[in-house]
């Protein structure tokens, strides 16, 4: 159709249908591919999926990120290994996590009495 008769309504009809279609087919491929990673992680092993040794070896580097030698720090019979976070679930870790995050953060606000340790202990802290 020409533009110029009236036509131009049926072009922006098309786009908007050609913008659904296309939206629809890259959220299909999203979730393809959302999908074959998922399907292939769960077919590593456990050992695969987290290379526990270079998680050690990274966790070690940023231990001493700003000390040169910082192994020579330790005392001795200690070593790199046992100052290391222990390696635990993902998931006991995170909710480990979000505890000491909210105990900090009540200790920070001198929120003391939701801390039962700190009230069973009698510890003094003090705000500066």
């Amino acid at each position: 159709r020409d533009p110029s008769s009236g036509g131009g309504h049926v072009h922006k009809q098309h786009s908007a249908r050609s913008y659904r279609l296309a939206t629809e087919m890259v959220m299909k491929d999203r979730e393809a591919i959302r999908q074959r990673n998922a399907d292939q992680f769960e077919s590593l092993t456990e050992g695969q999926k987290v290379q526990w040794s270079e998680v050690q070896q990274r966790q070690q580097e940023m231990l001493f990120f700003e000390v040169s030698a910082g192994e020579l720090c330790l005392p001795r019979g200690v070593s790199l290994n046992d100052v290391l976070p222990p390696q635990g679930p993902r998931a006991g870790e995170r909710e480990e996590r979000r505890r000491c995050e909210k105990v900090n953060h009540d200790i920070m606000e001198g929120n003391f009495s939701s801390l039962h340790l700190v009230s069973s202990q009698k510890w003094i802290f003090k705000s500066y």
